[in-house]
């Protein structure tokens, strides 16, 4: 009888835990074959195993040459042996040494035996075997193949495959209406329990109580007309500092132990860009002491600390950045986005009542809607997602519906043309008249405006008419005048014929893998603007998003004719290669 697993392991501790159970599973005769190359992680199971059997772990060394040692004081016999320097040996002569340690008398005893380089060994087969493969993977991570042979082996293999199982971790991130109230904390803190009762080791991601951050920074407005960025920063940190504590004391009042852990304790080091820093690193110690401990981890989101020990925050969303940054340095299974919505929409339900939920949605294709105006997911988080493989779920903290997984590309992506059409609104157009046409012209135009953190979107060139061009590009509504106020400038200096300026625009985009294979979309997409009598402004491209600029007014109707075009349930065919 045969039976194999396959697991994997994060950290030494949890390779000398799977050592432990099967130690206490299992009874003699049986032999524990181990094979990996040299620091794979071999001794440390066998220290694992002597666990489980009563013995003293420590008593168990890491040889480096060919070794048996008999251990009596366990429950049972159990023998640990080396075969490390038996490789390439030819067969007769390592019989021979077999015969000169005991091995083959150990491979046959009521006892269990380990042997570390298992692969060396061309002795006479048990009945009874556990051969056990150990692989590096990055880090203290370890893949794991365990193959049970002989009868007898059910239990330690339930076992082993119970812990692991039992060892599945989760990185949940709860959003500011999803902590909004203590009875949404009691809520929050009651389904981290079922997950907790389950085995998980789990870390929360906590976000400010619903209208906090708000809220302090209208009360740094009041104190201060233009509050110092790093005070700022350790004021409207403290609102994950409370949703954190109050969530760690509900889980601690249902059993469940529980410890908050702000972002300095946790060291997660940032730069020092207040109010939009990013993550260098994360110390995982904290949370892994606390799996050890079978505690649950409740991190505030939004911060970190800086090399000098000063308090940051990570901009809007930016808890949705900690969740997945945390998910990646634990090698988390999955990394749950918990919030109000049930999941990624093809376009926003409440502009088209048609929208659907997607079942899942490519990284790429997730980082084109967060950044075209998407605001279920902060767009550095799905940055972070795709860098490290992060396998994201969005889904409702209000009930247990699956949400959408956001996941790498797969084949069956491509099949479906568009995946959602996405559209942001309070944007406005900025156009700088008769610019000289020489090398140059663009940098003295946009260093400025980067210098003064004006983000710039889409941007046309005209072709060169008269030795003179014009440049246009779309802003943020609320950086309009700064905007203006820098381009005038910019204008007598470049001996630019003007300025003209628009507000009320609006960006509206369609997104889809399938874009790749088909060159039809751009043609349809503006044969159904113009049947709506929508005029485009501006239009950029990339391989997988087309983007148009229309006044505000229009932004509805045009996102429900592309919706009804591309994703509704009347949407037509576009064959690959399709021409316009």
């Amino acid at each position: 009888m045969t039976s194999t697993l396959q697991l994997r392991t994060r950290n030494e501790s949890e390779t000398e835990k799977l050592g432990r159970v099967l130690g206490e599973n299992l009874a003699g005769p049986v032999v524990v074959g181990v094979v990996g190359q040299l620091g794979a992680g071999k001794t440390v199971l066998a220290r694992g195993v002597a666990a489980g059997l009563g013995i003293d772990p420590a008593a168990v060394c890491s040889p480096s040459f060919v070794y048996l040692v008999d251990y009596d004081e366990g429950r049972q016999r159990f023998v640990h042996a080396d075969l490390y320097r038996l490789a390439d040996v030819p067969a007769d002569h390592a019989e021979r040494v077999y015969e000169s340690i005991g091995l083959l008398e150990a491979v046959a005893a009521p006892a269990v035996t380990l042997v570390e380089w298992w692969d060396c060994y061309a002795g006479p087969q048990p009945e009874r075997l556990v051969r056990i493969e150990v692989a590096c993977e990055s880090g203290d991570s370890r893949s794991i193949r365990l193959e049970f042979r002989g009868v007898g082996m059910e239990e330690a293999a339930r076992a082993a495959g119970s812990l692991m199982a039992d060892t599945t971790r989760i990185v949940q991130k709860y959003g500011g209406t999803s902590v909004g109230t203590p009875e949404r904390i009691h809520e929050v803190a009651r389904r981290v329990k079922r997950y907790y009762d389950q085995g998980h080791h789990i870390a929360v991601v906590a976000s400010a109580m619903s209208g906090e951050t708000n809220r302090l920074l209208a009360l740094a407005g009041k104190v201060s007309p233009q509050p110092h960025a790093r005070e700022l920063d350790s004021l409207v940190s403290t609102g994950e500092q409370v949703s954190c504590a109050l969530l760690a004391m509900a889980l601690n009042d249902l059993g469940v132990p529980a410890i908050s852990l702000l972002g300095h304790q946790v060291q997660i080091q940032t730069d020092s860009s207040f109010g939009r820093a990013r993550i260098r690193s994360i110390d995982c110690s904290r949370i892994e002491q606390a799996f050890e401990d079978r505690c649950v981890a409740v991190v505030a989101g939004f911060q970190g600390v800086d090399d000098d020990q000063n308090i940051t925050t990570l901009g809007r969303g930016g808890s949705d950045t900690t969740a997945v940054a945390l998910a990646a340095a634990l090698e988390a299974d999955v990394c749950e986005i918990l919030t109000d919505v049930t999941g990624v929409f093809t376009t926003d339900p409440r502009v088209c009542p048609d929208a659907r939920q997607l079942d899942k949605i490519s990284y790429d294709e997730m980082l084109e809607l967060a950044s075209l105006g998407a605001k279920v997911l902060q767009i550095r988080s799905v940055e972070c997602a795709k860098r490290y493989q992060v396998r994201v779920h969005v889904r409702s903290s209000f009930d247990d519906s699956e949400g959408t997984w956001v996941v790498p590309e797969d084949e069956t992506m491509e099949e479906i043309l568009v995946s959602g059409v996405a559209f942001e609104r309070d944007q406005a157009k900025v156009t700088i008249e008769g610019v000289p046409d020489s090398p140059g012209l663009a940098a003295s135009i946009f260093v400025p405006l980067s210098e003064a953190g004006i983000i710039i979107d889409m941007i046309v060139q005209n072709v060169s008419a008269g030795g003179r061009t014009d440049v246009t590009f779309t802003v943020a509504q609320n950086d309009l005048d700064a905007t203006r106020k820098i381009c005038e400038q910019i204008q007598g200096k470049i001996g630019a014929r003007g300025v003209n300026a628009k507000s009320k625009v609006a960006k509206v985009s369609v997104v889809g893998l399938g874009m790749r294979n088909h060159a039809g979309v751009a043609a349809r997409m503006f044969e159904v603007l113009a049947r709506e009598s929508i005029n485009i402004q501006m239009i950029t491209t990339s391989e997988i998003k087309i983007s148009v600029v229309v006044d505000t007014e229009q932004v509805d109707p045009a996102v429900r004719a592309l919706h009804s075009t591309f994703l509704g349930p009347e949407a037509q065919a576009i064959e690959p290669g399709a021409t316009s």
